[in-house]
């Protein structure tokens, strides 16, 4: 049976994610301060929120960055790619997910940023031999 994770406070038809067996698909998240709503600046700070988001919400529903298998990035300006791919380089430090990265035109709520993404929960206890 398929979790579906609800935002609280937001009244936009969306799941944060979904869990379908071990597989969690997550919407796209943007950086923006929890309290507020408001977005982030500048981008260095917008694009460690966004990860740092990211990797809250995996913990929180018990998956960790290393078992993100594909990222996708949305980014509104070529300038913030190679900004974004070091700080990037900070949450996901080896065996790199698969990654798609687009330039678009605009993002909701004026974000400069927005990564969405799948993970795997992998069973630790045959990957270590236990």
């Amino acid at each position: 049976m398929n979790k579906f994770i609800k935002p609280k406070n937001l009244k936009i038809p969306i799941s944060l994610g979904v869990i379908c067996e071990k597989t969690l698909f997550l919407s796209g998240f943007m950086g923006v301060d929890e309290d507020t709503r408001e977005v982030i600046q500048p981008f260095s700070k917008q694009t460690e929120q966004v990860l740092n988001r990211i990797k809250n919400f995996l913990e929180k529903n018990n998956y960790t960055l290393e078992e993100v298998v594909k990222v996708t990035v949305f980014l509104t300006d070529r300038k913030f790619v190679s900004d974004f791919n070091t700080i990037y380089k900070k949450f996901f430090k080896s065996n790199y997910p698969a990654r798609s990265l687009v330039i678009v035109k605009d993002l909701a709520i004026d974000a400069q940023v927005e990564v969405e993404l799948i993970a795997i929960k992998i069973n630790r206890k045959k990957i270590n031999g236990r």
